[in-house]
């Protein structure tokens, strides 16, 4: 009877950590988003990813850094990131990696079943050198809107398209004109002002100038670093709306909603302002 029970035991031991992620959907050419961010992140940390910049867009780069990954630790060399490779790179940290890359770490209501999601709306793109671009041409790009007045009447416009949309969906790597994940959302918006923004919040946490939180006016981004250790700083934006309010793209549970930069949480993870306009 002991035998039997401790059999069971170590059968449960060995497949209950595989069962737990056995609903991951693997990161493949093409892919683009946080995941990407941060499948790049934990394969430059480990010496397999020497592209210059963390991109967000699965390349030719970050495959041969899969490949070369998978070869190193005899997971074959397929170039897909699926679940036994995603597991062997981050080991005890890839609940929290989930909870990252499938909400775009937008909100404290984050569910430990959520899935690395396939990729919707994704636009094409040069591989490499449009996203190696997005730095370099962050100055040149932004730009005030023609139809637009200066100072805080531009930032008041970009607040009253923003609300424009105020409970639509959030869905994961999207950005608009109906969903959007927290990044899609300040894309779109912004877009409609003739500021062209990448699709991850770390990438447009570097565009435009650094703001203070005091010194915040209508229209500025803010970014919020939600998920500690995951290697990007600023996981989560949202245009800034004046009252020590935002707009944002929170989770599948909020969709787009107006939140406090005063909340406990909020307080906790705010990073930054930047001013684009």
């Amino acid at each position: 009877m002991k035998k039997t029970i401790v059999i069971i035991l170590l059968i449960l031991i060995i497949t209950v950590p595989l069962c737990a992620f056995a609903d991951i959907t693997s990161l493949r050419p093409g892919d683009e988003g946080t995941a990407v961010e941060l499948l790049q992140v934990k394969l430059q940390e480990k010496g397999f990813y020497d592209y210059p910049q963390i991109t967000g867009y699965y390349g030719a780069e970050t495959e041969a850094a899969v490949v070369k990954f998978q070869r190193k630790n005899n997971l074959g060399g397929d170039g897909i990131a699926g679940k036994y490779t995603l597991r062997a790179l981050f080991g005890s940290k890839l609940e929290a990696v989930m909870k990252n890359a499938a909400l775009d770490a937008g909100s404290p209501s984050l569910t430990s079943g959520a899935k690395l999601a396939d990729y919707a709306s994704k636009e094409e793109r040069n591989q490499g050198s449009s996203s190696a671009s997005s730095s370099s041409s962050a100055s040149s790009s932004s730009r005030a809107p023609s139809s637009g007045s200066s100072g805080s009447g531009t930032g008041l416009d970009i607040v009253a398209t923003a609300k424009q949309y105020l409970g639509s969906r959030y869905v994961y790597a999207t950005a608009g004109p109906t969903t959007f994940d927290c990044s899609g959302l300040t894309l779109y918006v912004y877009n409609q002002y003739g500021v062209t923004l990448p699709h991850t919040s770390r990438l447009q946490g570097d565009m435009g100038r650094y703001v203070a939180k005091s010194d915040l006016q209508a229209g500025d981004l803010v970014f919020f670093d939600t998920v500690a250790g995951n290697g990007i700083q600023y996981d989560h934006v949202g245009i800034y709306i004046g009252g020590g309010q935002f707009i944002h793209a929170g989770s599948s549970s909020t969709g787009v909603l107006i939140s406090s930069l005063n909340s406990t949480y909020y307080q906790n993870t705010y990073v930054l302002g930047r001013r684009l306009l």
